[in-house]
């Protein structure tokens, strides 16, 4: 691929990004919940997770909510949606390629060590009140 074609793919990629993730964050249409939970993401600590409750605690929203959300990311690495998890530990949800063992390996490269397939609660972060 030359340099021109390279240049292309970006600019598409850049554009499609864009215009996927401006139903999350751009939106006038959107919910303030919808925002804040996005932008969340990027103040988890490395090596550490949240739950889904306690970001549905922090958005005023419902957890399920906060995984419709998750589930329209679509940038899973710039906004680490794979460091939610549920209140047991357990991974479920991963729409992004790979699925839950991509979430796994992902985590797994922060550090986290699984026990009997969770994620222990000393991994667990909370956000300030």
């Amino acid at each position: 691929m030359n340099r021109e074609s390279c240049d292309i793919w970006l600019i598409r990629t850049a554009n499609f990004l864009a215009t996927r993730f401006s139903v999350l964050i751009g939106s006038k249409n959107n919910d303030n919940s919808m925002h804040k939970a996005i932008l969340l993401l990027r103040k988890i600590p490395k090596g550490k997770v949240v739950t889904y409750k306690e970001m549905a605690r922090v958005c005023h929203t419902s957890p399920r909510a906060i995984g419709r959300i998750m589930a329209k990311n679509a940038d899973p690495i710039g906004y680490p949606c794979y460091k939610v998890v549920s209140v047991k530990g357990e991974l479920c949800g991963y729409s992004a390629r790979g699925g839950l063992k991509a979430k796994r390996k992902l985590l797994e490269k922060e550090g986290i060590i699984f026990v009997n397939s969770k994620v222990p609660s000393k991994y667990f972060w909370r956000f300030e009140k």
